[in-house]
């Protein structure tokens, strides 16, 4: 959700999404007090929707 609607940085700053994806899970796991099960669910729920953003799927997986 924060980087789709917050910063947009999914639907409009691709280019440096995967600069600053680890950062912004590292301090939403501090802020939030996520254990290592959370922040996995978390990131692979993120990747998900990365992987929609850019239609991995209809590329064939590319």
């Amino acid at each position: 959700d924060y980087l789709l609607r917050r910063t947009n940085h999914i639907l409009f700053m691709r280019d440096t999404l995967d600069e600053v994806k680890a950062g912004v899970v590292a301090a939403m796991t501090d802020y939030f007090g996520w254990d290592e099960a959370q922040k996995t669910a978390y990131v692979e729920e993120m990747d998900q929707v990365i992987a929609e953003s850019d239609l991995t799927a209809l590329k064939g997986g590319k």
